[in-house]
Formats: structure tokens, C-alpha cells, sequence
């Protein structure tokens, strides 16, 4: 299992501020909250957030995350712009406390965990080239080790210390130019505040040094206005969520600098003025705002405890009545899809009632809907004969055997273009698309194109349809998320094919991946999809190595020309050919494409243009008398 916490921190010294975020696990947590305020915590539900710090030099908040796979959906959204100063500390038990003794594949868990997170906090990382996110290495459970072995045993952990220090050594040179990572490693017994305090003194000290590097200029309003949301969150403690008005009200109550700017400022431009403290205070870690809603959450706590804690049994739930197809208690869908009546219930009877059993105010139906449309964990459509549907692909995972189906019937005679593509990252050793990436994106795309005239927009579970204008378009993830392929048949001709899918998927994709709610740390790459895969629509297992990079395409292609010979001045299909070996178990044979049928126009334009620098080279060396 990974770590199951990540803690965030937001630094405020006068003009400085920066943030920081630790994976480590829960014990830990709790002595880190203890050696700053002498107390003890209960055990965690699903995240809770503990402010370590909160005066004129420093704000820190500390944010125990669980490891289930609804939060790491989320982690982009509840922690963005990972690029201000930053610390993570990767904390990793070396006990097994099921079977009371040293973890037996130590070295390789430890390697896989750290490597997990090094490339997540390099996939969501925006590069800027300064003030790289420091990554420090903590191992636990020092005193398992010390009461349950022998000396043969603690020569052990001894190698084992040795062995995380050379596997940090290593991954610090390969993440060298992403991620600063402290080459010292930590053994500690997270349960004793002596053994925590100095990890968090570095932490501390770390993130002073960041900021002699580069300061971040935070208005003092901004912080007292930091201070009176805390206070006000602790006298408020059942009324997590709050609106803009009452949120304008605090501001005017922080600060005199803030009452008079907001009292004076024309409408419009106080909202903006008000999105703009909302936008710091979240980076602060001390509210959450709600996208294209009137709400903030006052008390991040609740939301990432309470409201996601209970988010999280309900997904297991849904799963678990998937799986054994019982009857359940949760409504499910077969294809991640809720109807009115059953996203009512599962609104009104799961989130709502227990909300209100437990005393918290200001909810109704609507306020727990807008929470989970603005964190991006359902969205309404229309459905069949009109009727609403919600979408939860976050939390119903339920994956389908079915055949890919195009959204249109049309004759193979009426079809000119077949085209697919694939997409994947760029750098697979160093980052990768979280499990809420393709999610998110299918959201953000249908955002894009709802008003659009003529678009039929459909989606599943880790798949999404299109049609629009005889483009008929079905974009899939593969199983572990690694890629996706995006299919396409059109009576159109190539060349608007490719126009279409890159002003419609492609652009939106890559913008969406750039920013905060993406994986800005991510460079995606488009590789070309085998022809027949798109034809025959193989199913995502049987594809997965059925696609060819483009630039090695282009420069196949280039190859051929120069074999050619000096008479070759325009590319042809009589050129190079890229072969497709036959595949077992499937009905794909062996067969050839050429380069010019599977590369775009621009790509063939890029070979145009090196071809026409060729010409010319050749004919100033033949003017020159010099030999090609």
C-alpha cells in the first residue's frame, strides 16, 4: 500500500509565503502535530488538516491524506500549483505489522512507493525553473526494528538504510532537473516527538532557504484574513460551507485595507477582488473554493474528513455491489451513469441525511449537489427522451466487456478516413496521468462542447463519443490509464479530419493537461494508432502495442527519400512503408501502411520543407562542383 498522507503547508513571513506538502504516514502525523502543540489526535476517517503553525512568520498546515483512489482523483484540484516552494516528505515503514517482523521485499516496495510519488509531484508540478519542489525520506518504525530483532536483524536494517540512501542517490540525479530531493535519509520512531522534531525543524529550515532564493509577495490583509477565516471556522465548526456574501462580510471584518478596497470597488471588479483572497487563502490551505458556484468551504477539514471520508465508503459500496451483483444498498449503473431518482437518493439518503444527523447546517439538496459538480465528481446530462442523468465516473468503476460501438451506422463505401491516435506521456520513466486525469478531462470536454450546434457528446466510464458534422469519434482509456486512444471514421477528407480532431479534442487536451486542474508537470506526446485497430475497433489489451511514434515515422520517411536519390522531389506512397507485425490471438495480420497515409499534413509539410533544405543544399554543392 502507499503512503496513505499527503500534507500541504502554506508559509507567510511578512512578504513571503510558499507552501508545503508531506507524504507520510498517520502515526507520524500525529507526532508531528504533537511535538508543535503537546496533543494527541484521533485516528483519521479520511483526511484531516492540522495547523502547525499560524502566526507573522510562518502559516503551516499540515494535510493527512488517505491513500484510496477517490483522493488521488481529487489531489490536483484540493492541492494545485504544486510549483510554489514546496516540501514533501516520503515516509516509509520498514515493519510489516501483519506478519510482526521486516518487510521481506523491502527494497523493491521502498523503490516502487518513492518512485509512485516522485512522479506523481513531478506530473503535477508546474516547470518553472526555479524553487523545485524538495522531497525529504523518512523510514519508521525504528523501535519495531530495535524490540523484535536481534543483531543479525538490525545489521539488516543497517543495509536497509544503506540501500534507501542509494536508491535516493540514484533517483536524485534522474529527477535532478524537476525536484530537489535531500539526500539525507531519516530512521525515526514516529511515535516518539524527539525523533519527529527534527524533520520538522529541517522542514522549517528548508523552507526558509527556499524563500532566500525568490519571495512571494503576500499582502498583510491577506493574512489576517487568513487568521479570521481559522477563527471563524472554529466558532462555526457545523457550518463548514459558506456563500460570497458571507465571505465578503469576513473580509471587511480581517482587515481595514480589505473593507475599504471592497466597499469602494464597483461590483464586478469586487468579485474579481474576492477571487483573487479566495484564490491565496486556498493556496494558504485555509479554504477550498467551489468552481462556477456561489460557495466556499470555510473549513477544508470537513470537506476533505467528512464530506470525502463518507464519499469514500459509498465508492467501495458501489463497487463492491458491481462486483457481486447483490442488490445493494447504493444504486449502481453499468456504465458510471445515475438516474434522477437514483442520484436523489444517493444525494438525499447517503450525503444529506447523515450531514444533517450530525448537526452540520446549511445544506439542502442543491448546496450537496453543487459541492460534487464543483469538484468534478458528477455533472448532469440529458439522457433518453429528455430525462436527467448524472455522471460519477470518480466513484462508480464499473468496467465493460462490451464491443466498441460507433455512434452512427454507415456503409464502409460511405467512409473515406479511418485515423487513429494515441496519447500517452511524453517522459513515462519520470510522470504519469493520475486516476482522475481522464475523468476530469471527459468533464472538461463536455463543458467545452454542450453549447456547440450539432455535437452529440456521450460518455462511460473510461470512454467518451462524438459525433459532430459526420466525425464519428470514440476516445478510450486503457485500463491502468497509461494511454489513450482517440478512434475516428468520417466521410470528410483526411486532411479535415485532422482538422477536426485537433481544434476539437486535441488543443483542449493539451490546454486542460497545462493547467492546474491537469498535470502540468506532464508533456503529452500524440503517436499514430494502427489503421485496422480503428476499423476493426480491437478492443484497448489487444492494441496496446499497436502504435508507432510519429518522428520515427518522419524519419523512416526521410530515410527512404535520401535512398531515392538525388531525382526524388516529392513524397510519395511509393516511399517508406511501416510494417505491422501479425497479432496472436486476434484478427490482425501482418500488412503495411505507408508513412504519408498515417502522418498529419503538418507532419508532412515539416518533411516537405526538410526535403526542400535538401534541394537546395544539393544544388549550391553541384554549383560549387563538390560531390553529393
Amino acid at each position: 500500500m502507499r503512503p496513505r498522507v499527503l500534507v500541504r503547508n502554506a508559509h507567510g513571513r511578512k512578504n513571503c509565503t510558499g507552501s508545503l506538502r508531506i507524504a507520510v504516514g498517520h502515526t507520524m502525523v500525529h507526532s508531528m502535530v504533537h511535538s508543535v502543540h503537546e496533543k494527541m489526535l484521533p485516528r483519521t476517517l479520511g483526511i484531516e488538516i492540522h495547523v502547525l503553525k499560524n502566526d507573522a512568520t510562518m502559516q503551516v498546515s499540515l494535510w493527512d491524506l488517505g491513500g484510496q483512489d477517490i483522493f488521488r482523483a481529487l489531489q490536483q484540484y484540493l492541492f494545485p500549483k504544486l510549483n510554489k516552494a514546496c516540501v514533501f516528505a516520503f515516509v516509509f515503514s520498514l515493519y510489516d505489522r501483519h506478519r510482526k517482523q521486516l518487510k521481506q521485499n523491502l527494497e523493491e516496495e521502498f523503490k516502487d512507493e518513492f518512485l509512485y510519488w516522485l512522479k506523481f509531484i513531478t506530473s503535477n508540478s508546474e516547470v518553472t525553473g526555479f524553487n523545485l519542489p524538495t522531497v525529504m525520506v523518512v523510514l519508521t518504525h525504528k523501535d519495531k526494528t530495535e524490540k523484535k530483532t536481534g543483531l543479525r536483524e538490525q545489521t539488516r536494517v543497517s543495509n536497509y538504510i544503506q540501500m534507501a540512501e542509494q536508491i535516493v542517490s540514484k533517483l536524485h540525479l534522474e529527477f535532478s532537473d524537476v525536484l530537489n530531493i535531500h539526500p539525507t535519509v531519516y530512521c525515526v520512531n514516529a511515535r516518539h516527538k524527539e525523533d519527529v522534531r527534527p524533520i520538522v525543524t529541517q522542514i522549517y529550515s528548508t523552507m526558509e532557504d527556499l524563500f532566500t532564493e525568490k519571495l512571494f509577495s503576500v499582502p498583510e490583509a491577506c493574512c489576517r484574513m487568513s487568521q479570521r477565516i481559522l477563527q471563524w471556522a472554529l466558532e462555526n465548526e457545523k457550518r463548514p460551507v459558506i456563500t460570497h456574501d458571507e465571505f465578503s462580510a469576513l473580509c471587511t471584518e480581517a482587515h481595514p485595507a480589505l473593507k475599504s478596497l471592497l466597499q469602494n470597488l464597483p461590483a464586478p471588479n469586487r468579485f474579481k477582488a474576492l477571487q483573487a483572497i479566495a484564490s491565496y487563502l486556498q493556496d494558504a490551505g485555509t479554504i477550498i473554493r467551489l468552481r462556477d458556484s456561489n460557495l466556499l468551504v470555510a473549513n477544508p477539514n470537513w470537506l476533505t474528513n467528512v464530506f470525502l471520508g463518507r464519499l469514500i465508503g459509498m465508492g467501495h459500496g458501489f463497487e463492491h455491489s458491481a462486483e457481486s451483483n447483490s442488490g445493494a444498498e447504493y444504486p449502481i449503473s453499468s456504465d458510471g451513469f445515475l438516474s434522477q431518482f437514483q442520484f436523489n437518493t444517493f444525494v438525499d439518503d447517503h450525503l444529506l441525511q447523515r450531514l444533517q444527523t450530525d448537526r452540520y447546517t446549511g445544506f439542502d439538496h442543491m448546496t450537496v449537489q453543487s459541492v460534487l459538480e464543483s469538484l468534478d465528481l458528477c455533472y448532469k446530462v440529458s439522457g433518453i427522451n429528455g430525462e436527467s442523468q448524472f455522471f460519477v465516473p470518480t466513484l462508480v468503476k464499473v468496467e465493460s466487456n462490451s464491443q466498441l460501438q460507433w455512434n452512427w451506422a454507415a456503409a464502409d463505401k460511405e467512409l473515406s478516413v479511418y485515423l487513429g491516435l494515441r496519447i500517452r506521456c511524453k517522459d513515462p520513466r519520470r510522470t504519469f496521468l493520475s486516476t482522475g486525469f481522464f475523468p476530469k478531462f471527459q468533464i472538461t470536454l463536455w463543458r467545452s462542447m454542450k453549447n456547440e450546434a450539432r455535437f452529440m457528446y456521450n460518455c462511460k466510464y473510461n470512454l467518451i463519443s462524438i459525433l459532430h458534422d459526420c466525425h464519428d469519434v470514440i476516445v478510450e482509456n486503457s485500463a491502468d490509464g497509461s494511454f489513450f486512444d482517440v478512434m475516428i471514421r468520417s466521410t470528410k477528407s483526411r486532411e479535415m479530419v485532422w482538422m477536426f480532431v485537433k481544434q476539437h479534442i486535441l488543443e483542449k487536451l493539451f490546454a486542460f493537461c497545462a493547467s492546474a486542474e491537469g498535470s502540468p508537470g506532464v508533456s503529452l506526446v500524440v503517436d499514430i494508432l494502427r489503421t485496422e485497430c480503428v476499423k476493426q475497433r480491437t478492443p484497448c489489451a489487444q492494441r496496446k502495442d499497436q502504435s508507432v511514434s510519429r518522428g520515427e515515422l518522419k524519419e523512416k520517411l526521410k530515410q527512404s527519400i535520401r535512398i531515392a536519390g538525388e531525382d526524388m522531389n516529392s513524397i510519395t506512397k511509393n516511399l517508406y512503408h511501416h510494417t505491422w507485425e501479425k497479432k496472436s490471438g486476434t484478427t490482425l495480420d501482418s500488412e503495411c501502411e505507408a508513412a504519408i497515409d498515417l502522418l498529419s499534413p503538418e507532419d508532412i509539410v515539416e518533411v516537405q520543407e526538410w526535403l526542400r533544405i535538401e534541394a537546395d543544399n544539393l544544388i549550391k554543392k553541384s554549383k560549387s562542383g563538390s560531390k553529393y
